[in-house]
This record gives C-alpha cells, sequence and structure tokens, in this order.
C-alpha cells in the first residue's frame, strides 16, 4: 500500500489479505465506499489503480518469485470486496460491470481525475434508479457536480445517443468501458427538462435521481468546509455517512449514527491506544479505550496485525461518548498534530486558523489552504482561496479580523503581538477551479489517483506551494 494523500513523499506499507476477513463481532453499516445493500444500485468513484508494482524475489532454491502491486488502500478493499482481486487479469475485465454499481470496472482504472468523474457521472446519469453515491471525501463530490455542471449538454447527449464522450487520458479503457454503455432517450428527455446544478435551487441531486437515499463521504474535520454546500445540493433529508477513519497503515473508526456525521466508532480490528494530547499540544499518557475520558483529546496509537507496533497518527480526536451496544469509544476527528507553521516566534496551528476564520462570514462555506507567507518580513500566514464573487468582494479589513482571531486563538501569537512580530495575514486568490486541478496534479504526483488526494488546511510541501502559487490571479490588498 502506498500512504500519502495530503502529505509529501508516500510511505510503502505492507497489507496482508486477512486485512479483509474482518472480526465477526464487527459489523460496519451497510452501505460503505466498498460495498453496498444487494438491492442498491450506486455511483462509487473510487480509484483502484495503481502507482507501481514491485517484484519480490524469494530466496529459497526453488522459491516463487511474485508481483505485488503498490497502491492506495481503497483499491485492494474493492477488488477483495467485489471479486476483483486478480490484478493480472484487470485487461481482460474492462468491461465487466461490478454488482451494485453504475459503471463497469475499466472506469475506476482512469487516472486523469477528471476524466475518471465524468464516466462515473455519464454512468450514473443514464440511471434513474440511483440510490446511493459512495466516494472518500466531501470535495471530491463538489468537484463530481461542478465538472457535472461544465459538461452537461455533453452528458445529457450522450444519455441520448449511447455515444460515451471520450474524455482525456482514457484511451486504454475507452472501448471496453464504452461498450457498455446504451442510450436511454426517456432518460435523456427528462435529464434535458432539468437546468445543470448552477443554475438550481436546492436539492437538485434529489431531483435528478429521485431515489437515491444515501450520500457517503467524509465531512469531518477539513471536509467539513463544503458540508453546507453539499448539503444544499442533495436537500435535508438525505443522510450523510461518513465512510470511515483510518488510514493505509491502520483502520481507526467506523461510521456510527447517519444522523451524526461526524462521529465515530472506534474499530477493533487492530490494537487502538490513545495518546493524551495536552491544552500545549504536548504528549501525555498512553491510554487503553477502556481507560479514556469523555472532552478529552487524544491521538490515537496502532498496532497492527500487519507488523506495525504503536504507529502513531499523528492525529487528533476527541471522545464525545462512548457505544451503548459494546462500550467502544465514540470519536470526533479534530486535526492533524503536525501541521502548523513557525510565525511570530509562535508555532500555529490548524486548528488556529480555522478558529481565527470561523466567525467571518467571508470565508463561510469556502474551501481554503494556507502557506507560511515570506515575501516580507516578518513572515505570515498566507491564505489560498478560489477567485469568486464572494471573495473577490473581500475588503481589506478581513486580513484585520484574521489577525484577531490568530491573537484570540494563539497565545504565543498574541505574545509575538506585543512585541511588535505579526504582519496582517495574506489572502491571494487562485484562478477558479485550482483546488479541482491541484488534486488531479497530485494524484498523478503521487500515483494513488486524485479521489484520494486531501488539500491540507496548512500546506508544508514546498511542491505544493509552487503549484498554488502558480495560479494566483488576485491579492486583497
Amino acid at each position: 500500500m502506498s500512504s500519502t494523500t495530503s502529505g509529501k513523499a508516500s510511505k510503502p506499507v505492507p497489507k496482508y489479505r486477512k486485512l479483509f476477513s474482518r472480526d465477526p463481532n464487527v459489523h460496519p453499516p451497510p452501505t460503505t465506499l466498498w460495498a453496498s445493500r444487494a438491492d442498491s444500485l450506486t455511483c462509487r468513484p473510487v480509484y483502484v489503480g495503481y502507482k507501481r508494482f514491485v517484484d519480490v524475489q524469494s530466496s529459497e532454491e526453488g522459491g516463487v518469485n511474485i508481483r505485488l502491486p503498490c497502491t492506495a488502500l481503497s483499491a485492494p478493499a474493492f477488488w477483495f470486496i467485489t471479486g476483483f482481486a486478480d490484478f493480472e487479469r484487470d485487461h481482460e475485465r474492462l468491461s465487466e460491470i461490478v454488482p451494485g454499481t453504475t459503471a463497469p470496472f475499466g472506469a475506476s482504472l482512469i487516472s486523469n481525475y477528471r476524466s475518471f468523474l465524468l464516466v462515473h457521472a455519464a454512468f450514473a446519469l443514464a440511471e434513474e434508479s440511483l440510490d446511493t453515491i459512495a466516494m472518500m471525501w466531501s470535495t471530491t463530490f463538489m468537484d463530481f457536480i461542478h465538472w457535472m455542471d461544465e459538461e452537461w449538454s455533453t452528458l445529457v447527449d450522450a444519455v441520448s445517443t449511447g455515444k460515451l464522450p471520450q474524455f482525456p487520458e482514457t484511451e486504454d479503457v475507452y472501448s471496453e468501458v464504452a461498450s457498455t454503455f446504451s442510450a436511454n432517450v426517456a432518460r435523456a428527455q427528462a435529464l434535458s427538462a432539468l437546468d445543470p446544478p448552477s443554475r438550481t435551487a436546492e436539492g437538485w441531486v434529489k431531483k435528478l435521481w429521485p431515489d437515491l437515499e444515501l450520500l457517503v463521504a467524509v465531512t469531518s474535520g477539513t471536509f467539513g468546509r463544503v458540508y453546507p454546500q453539499v448539503r444544499a445540493l442533495i436537500g435535508p433529508e438525505i443522510p450523510i455517512r461518513c465512510p470511515l477513519y483510518g488510514s493505509t497503515e491502520c483502520s481507526i473508526a467506523v461510521a456510527y449514527d447517519d444522523h451524526l456525521p461526524n462521529v465515530l466508532k472506534v474499530t477493533v480490528d487492530d490494537y487502538i491506544e490513545f495518546l493524551e494530547v495536552t491544552p500545549t499540544n504536548d504528549d501525555g499518557e498512553l491510554k487503553t479505550l477502556w481507560n479514556v475520558e469523555v472532552g478529552k483529546v487524544y491521538e490515537p496509537v496502532a498496532t497492527t496485525r500487519d507488523g506495525l507496533w504503536r504507529y502513531r497518527t499523528r492525529d487528533s480526536i476527541e471522545v464525545v461518548g462512548f457505544s451503548p451496544i459494546d462500550g467502544s469509544p465514540l470519536i470526533e476527528y479534530k486535526e492533524r498534530r503536525n501541521q502548523s507553521m513557525w510565525v511570530a516566534q509562535a508555532l500555529v496551528s490548524q486548528a488556529d486558523i480555522l478558529a481565527a476564520i470561523s466567525q467571518i462570514d467571508e470565508f463561510d462555506q469556502m474551501e481554503l489552504t494556507s502557506w507560511w507567507d515570506d515575501r516580507s518580513q516578518p513572515a505570515t500566514v498566507g491564505l489560498f482561496l478560489e477567485d469568486s464573487p464572494s471573495s473577490r468582494s473581500m475588503s481589506s479589513s478581513v486580513r484585520d479580523k484574521i489577525l484577531d482571531g490568530l491573537l484570540e486563538a494563539n497565545e504565543n501569537f498574541a505574545s509575538g503581538a506585543k512585541r511588535g512580530l505579526p504582519v496582517r495575514p495574506s489572502i491571494r486568490l487562485l484562478a477558479p477551479g485550482t483546488f479541482a486541478e491541484f488534486r488531479s496534479w497530485k494524484g498523478k504526483m503521487i500515483g494513488v489517483g486524485s479521489s484520494q488526494v486531501k488539500l491540507p488546511i496548512i500546506m508544508l510541501d514546498p511542491k505544493a506551494q509552487d503549484y498554488l502559487l502558480s495560479k494566483v490571479i488576485n491579492e486583497i490588498p
């Protein structure tokens, strides 16, 4: 497996097939990122391609040499659960329909992020009876809708004619995938009667698919910034289920209640301990699951069946309760512990930045990231936003509000302010659609699929910073 979605270089981690032989006492929800009810029809744009292959040679005489794929964890989970585990036969199965899923297997091997989502959108639009949309992140869902909006007439025409558009970088799978796409004139006429999402009021997705009953996507942590937009698109009644909380290294928690999308239940697939996080973000005592306390913040530490011993996740979570069924802790994700920048003789964290903008209306529902802006001295917190009517109309006073928020959120930063160290945070505007393009660029660079890529609140990777800086078109004075 390859572990990286928001950081720098990937970290190869060995995984064994027993990962998918779950503890019989653990009962995940019937519909997840990889599996659905037998009677469900799901649009599931989850990339299952490969970063590279590794040839392992036996050291024993007469031993068997094997070839192993290196990929993101979501890929083998999909393979084993849906019956596509033999990657050597992928080229034979490109047109094979995945049970309960709108698109054939080959659609999930498309590496171009935009083309990947648009091909899945074409197959989903052709199915009026779609009842579930399942993807990794809420931001992926927003990219899915945004590009569907851009290609609306093309996609509707495709449903009418039965000819799948050949989007860029789909040549390797196009003929096999397109062979399963068929015309549905009545459905195309119904779609034509609907305006695209950019010209439609609340609940557009439900109008598009009247039988829709569930969206699976992570909306906690930084992904909560687009939650209001997601909710507006699907309407007030459709539940949103978090697929899981974990990483390539380990699984930590699963969805608990669809009405509480940010609350997750800790699993026992691996041995999980919780390291106390003090108010100053220092390490406290290491606690077993039955010794944690509600309201306290911890970092999950995992000992796994795949060979990791007390592996630190560098996440911080808060215990919010315990399951009345088996006593397992219920948690909410808070932030990454190792994402911070040194400004005004203080470490400014992801939580500080989110707290600083939380009461500023101009940042409501706006995806963003930040960087260490050292264009002048002393350096300051720099924010990247996409250009839009809302961001374009920001006044210079917004920068003062962010500074005031940082002073309130971070005591050490406030101490530096008394010595005249901090300067007002900068706000630079990026070309519209830059964050979706960033996910596509990063996915190609790390080779694990763009649907896996997160936009961190603090951008530490210099190459990623340079990419975003190349997209700047304006700045708030």
